[in-house]
């Protein structure tokens, strides 16, 4: 009985700790905004769901030999890893969004009023946050928690429980997501900026032809109802690139997700 509880209590573990690396950076999961309890007790029901189809654990074939307890921490720091990288890769479209708020912000004059942002733990300006909100209201939309939940669910079927090493870390694929989070961060700054810099030009030429105007009295809220105006214009059109973003981070990673199991079948060929 004893030998029992311990095989199948450390699998249950290990099955809590890849479901909880999702807490670690995931969008709205990851946030002090949400009860600590709340999320102890949505990873633990989730992982009781799961733990009866998860395959045999990793140490189904050296189960004669023991499972020490270095074996098992090592075991769970690669969950927590797994799960953290899938949380990571699935907020990195949101992140650029924020960026965008602050590339956007500053040239508004919105980086003197830096305010803490409860959902991405940070501090950053107004405009930074109200993006981010977008954002996240973006991808609850689509169902991005559900796709993170598939995501790891997958997992399960691809590798077994404490089969994740270093490794199988996914470069190639975090470089291009981070690429293209920076990429849709230019793009959604794009717009305020341009009229920024519109304003900017403008304002020089008057201050040089018309010195008797104090330009610099209204340059601030020039720039700010500007910036405002441009963001409110194409706000449709904003929405449509991160959600297209959004959707293409949550398809990779799910992707990524189901072929672990293929990868680690080739690594074993090769080796």
């Amino acid at each position: 009985m004893a030998e029992w509880l311990a095989h199948h209590g450390s699998a249950y573990l290990l099955v809590v700790f890849r479901l909880g690396g999702l807490l670690v950076f995931s969008p709205l999961l990851s946030s002090a905004a949400v009860p600590g309890a709340a999320r102890v007790l949505l990873v633990a029901a989730l992982a009781a769901a799961m733990f009866p189809v998860v395959p045999p654990v990793f140490w189904g074939a050296g189960r004669e030999a023991g499972l020490d307890l270095l074996t098992l921490l090592l075991a769970v720091m690669g969950e927590v890893a797994l799960g953290a990288l899938l949380g990571l890769m699935a907020s990195l479209p949101i992140m650029g969004v924020q960026l965008a708020g602050h590339l956007a912000g500053l040239q508004m004059g919105f980086g003197l009023s830096g305010v803490y942002n409860p959902m991405m733990e940070s501090e950053s300006d107004i405009l930074g946050e109200l993006l981010a909100y977008v954002a996240i209201g973006v991808f609850l939309s689509m169902g991005g928690l559900e796709a993170m939940f598939v995501g790891v669910a997958s997992t399960f079927a691809s590798l077994p429980a404490g089969g994740f090493v270093a490794s199988m870390s996914p470069r190639e694929l975090f470089v291009g997501l981070l690429s293209s989070a920076v990429a849709l961060g230019v793009c959604v700054s794009a717009p305020v900026m341009c009229v920024i810099v519109i304003e900017t030009v403008a304002s020089a030429l008057i201050m040089k032809t018309m010195p008797q105007i104090n330009i610099m009295s209204i340059g601030f809220a020039a720039k700010i109802m500007l910036g405002l105006g441009m963001l409110a214009v194409s706000i449709f059109a904003l929405r449509e690139a991160m959600g297209a973003e959004v959707e293409h981070g949550l398809r990779e990673v799910v992707r990524w997700a189901a072929g672990l199991g293929a990868r680690v079948g080739e690594g074993a060929g090769r080796g």
